[in-house]
């Protein structure tokens, strides 16, 4: 394969995961909402949103790039030792949040939490090059 056109595929790999993350949201949304339930339709269509960005960023380390400023630096080592516990956490938040948005009633409480949790994660990394940033900011707690 001619190398101009190997490097124009590989520049869709963070939309890939995007999309896939999108799709399988979609899955759990017309698999978990039920009729006349608009908390159902709500927390499905934002668990798509968040298993596309998700996908997005699993996508640009799988692609060997920084999360930090969108994707656009090259990984070091520092951000790759971050990512071996921020990946399995970020995972295990979504399998946790798909798992009580199946079970639905005062389960929402509890998934929104873990949303926003693994947002704040997400936005700490790309923002700042650190996911528990936000947690310092939001809580100025020092350790003492």
């Amino acid at each position: 394969m001619p190398k101009g056109r190997e490097l124009r595929v590989g520049c869709f790999k963070p939309l890939g995961g995007l999309v896939g993350g999108f799709v399988l949201g979609w899955g759990i949304h017309m698999l978990v909402v039920r009729p006349g339930r608009l908390i159902d339709d709500i927390a499905t269509r934002f668990l798509m949103l968040v298993l596309g960005v998700v996908g997005w960023a699993a996508g640009v380390v799988l692609d060997k790039r920084k999360l930090h400023c969108g994707g656009a630096q090259e990984l070091d080592a520092a951000a790759s030792a971050r990512y071996r516990w921020l990946g399995p956490v970020s995972l295990s938040l979504l399998v946790l949040s798909a798992a009580l948005v199946n079970r639905g009633s005062w389960e929402y409480g509890l998934y929104f939490f873990l949303i926003f949790v693994l947002l704040v994660l997400l936005v700490g990394e790309i923002g700042w090059g650190d996911p528990k940033r936000i947690f310092q900011i939001l809580v100025p707690w020092r350790g003492r």
